[in-house]
């Protein structure tokens, strides 16, 4: 494949380069977070109970609509009621310092890799420079390492939340309806493939 390049010397066109030792990417990854890995898992407890609570929250309802709606009953509501609003404010709050933390320890390790990368930079003889094209490097510099910030900010976050919610969802309706449940991760599959 061609490549062509920008005014600034940017590559246009060219395939995303991918790692060719992840695991030694990921562990010289880990030697900056490690600095911050107390607000890392501090912020994974916080996925794992705001998913708790975000799977809590409808089966409460779904009880209160039986014990009270169906049966026609009231004593006990109020407190019912209470418990949905409680359950709803500690979601709101595990969700708030989830996304604080994970933003925090983003923003941090991304500084502290700028901060290295930009030494090592200053380390390197003109002749390096003069090998590369400008905009290559500038794109390491930021493109690359504002994609990395954006993992730590959002995806890290929605892949495990959404993980241990499907894994919560299914442990719930399986205590339900183990047939409904089979038949559910069954036919969902089917109408996405259809």
């Amino acid at each position: 494949m061609s490549l062509r390049h920008s005014p600034h010397g940017a590559r246009v066109g060219a395939s995303p380069q991918r790692a060719k030792n992840s695991v030694g990417t990921l562990r010289r990854l880990w030697a900056f977070i490690a600095p911050q890995k107390r607000k890392l898992f501090a912020a994974m407890a916080m996925v794992v109970v705001s998913s708790a609570l975000a799977l809590a929250g409808p089966y409460v309802i779904g009880w209160t609509v039986d014990v009270y709606i169906v049966e026609r009953r009231t004593d006990g509501f109020l407190a019912t009621l209470v418990l949905l609003l409680a359950i709803y404010m500690a979601l709101g709050a595990a969700t708030f310092l989830q996304n604080y933390w994970m933003i925090d320890v983003g923003q941090r390790t991304v500084h502290a890799i700028r901060e290295r990368l930009f030494r090592h930079f200053h380390e390197l003889p003109i002749s390096f420079f003069d090998r590369r094209q400008q905009g290559e490097l500038m794109s390491r510099i930021t493109n690359d390492i504002d994609n990395m910030s954006q993992t730590f900010n959002s995806t890290v976050v929605q892949v495990v939340s959404s993980t241990l919610t499907l894994m919560g969802a299914i442990v719930v309706m399986l205590s339900q309806s183990v047939v409904l449940t089979i038949v559910t991760l069954v036919v969902v599959p089917l109408m996405y493939v259809g």
